[in-house]
């Protein structure tokens, strides 16, 4: 991955993070301020369960921060976590995203999980080369198909 994306992507983390530590204490905060008594039972519990999950949020943003700060700068030779990728389908479509361990759900970036479908199809592939998966929906079953664009 470039050095110019990996700088990007750390600034943008960083305010993510940012946002969702001020997000974590505000839910966190909020359900210790709920009293207990027969109605608020349930909503002491789904606040407590809503901050248990904001600092899971904080968590997997820190994780993905020191995965994406340990990435070598440069462009890689083939698909691997911590790459940036664009790839196209049999259909012409594109897709870029970033390969990383451990994927967040992002609405700037795109990141997909090494262990998922698409990023078991392309591990170790390089520019040029094919690639095909599977996915699974309701007992049916589709087939994607493409070729590797570009790998950083």
């Amino acid at each position: 991955m470039t050095k110019e994306r990996i700088n990007e992507l750390l600034v943008f983390l960083e305010v993510e993070i940012q946002k969702a530590k001020e997000n974590a204490k505000k839910t966190d905060e909020a359900s210790k301020f709920i009293v207990t008594g027969p109605s608020q039972s349930g909503d002491k519990y789904h606040a407590q369960n809503a901050a248990s999950l904001a600092q899971s949020y904080v968590n997997r943003l820190e994780e993905l921060k020191l995965e994406i700060s340990s990435a070598k700068d440069g462009v890689s030779q083939v698909a691997e976590p911590e790459s940036f990728i664009e790839i196209e389908y049999e259909d012409k479509s594109t897709l870029e995203f970033y390969l990383v361990d451990n994927a967040v759900s992002l609405t700037r970036f795109l990141f997909i999980s090494k262990d998922s479908p698409l990023g078991l199809a392309l591990i170790g592939k390089k520019v040029g080369d094919s690639f095909s998966y599977e996915l699974e929906e309701n007992s049916s079953k589709r087939k994607f198909s493409g070729k590797i664009l570009l790998i950083e």
